[in-house]
């Protein structure tokens, strides 16, 4: 199992950070809150566990997208004393993903694509996919590319929008999916490949502002 640090943006606090933060939790500051969640959570004392996962709740309770997100993946995980549960993981997932944090957004995509605590849906998983990778998230543009390499599910079969996807991962530095790029490059006109090029620039401009 990945360090649950690893995941919490490798948060080590000081002694003084840990002490601000913890009262801004008492002013019930959600930044406050995830991070005293994350001092005991990664704990080696898995009796701190419970009070790790009260900050946490409260972090996303007070709309901290990344408690949200956190949470959401501990639903999946079924651990840290938190039961599996994959429908309370797509909601919180769900959440986060409303609150602009594009990695939640590509699980809540994974969630419709497997159908795993929602009722499967093809369309929701391209859509969330899609407001993922426009936040700039390798893994979603990835799987994008994937997606329209294919059209088996999903989106039709477009391999000028699998080749701008390819590209905008491949920036990101996703290394998922990138060897498509050849095989695409066989198969595009040199004009299909500027023209997917172009829009892969100006999508990656957008992005950055």
């Amino acid at each position: 199992m990945q360090p649950l640090y690893e995941v919490m943006l490798d948060i080590y606090p000081t002694a003084n950070e840990i002490l601000i933060a913890r009262i801004g939790a008492f002013f019930s500051h959600a930044k406050s809150e995830y991070l005293l969640a994350a001092v005991y959570l990664n704990s080696e004392d898995k009796q701190k566990y419970p009070v790790g996962l009260k900050y946490l709740h409260k972090s996303a309770n007070n709309g901290y997208s990344q408690a949200q997100h956190i949470l959401g993946i501990l639903y999946t995980i079924g651990e840290y004393g938190v039961e599996r549960n994959y429908e309370t993981s797509a909601q919180w997932f769900k959440l986060a993903a409303n609150n602009n944090h594009k990695i939640a957004a590509t699980y809540l995509a994974n969630a419709y694509y497997n159908g795993e605590g929602v009722v499967r849906n093809l369309d929701l998983a391209h859509e969330w996919y899609t407001k993922s990778a426009l936040q700039g998230w390798g893994n979603a543009q990835a799987v994008l590319a994937r997606m329209y390499m294919f059209g088996i599910e999903g989106p039709e079969k477009d391999l000028k929008e699998a080749y701008k996807w390819s590209m905008l991962a491949k920036h990101y530095g996703s290394e998922h999916e990138l060897e498509f790029m050849d095989k695409l490059i066989e198969q595009l006109s040199p004009q299909e490949i500027n023209e997917s090029s172009s829009e892969a620039k100006k999508l990656i401009k957008k992005i950055k502002c």
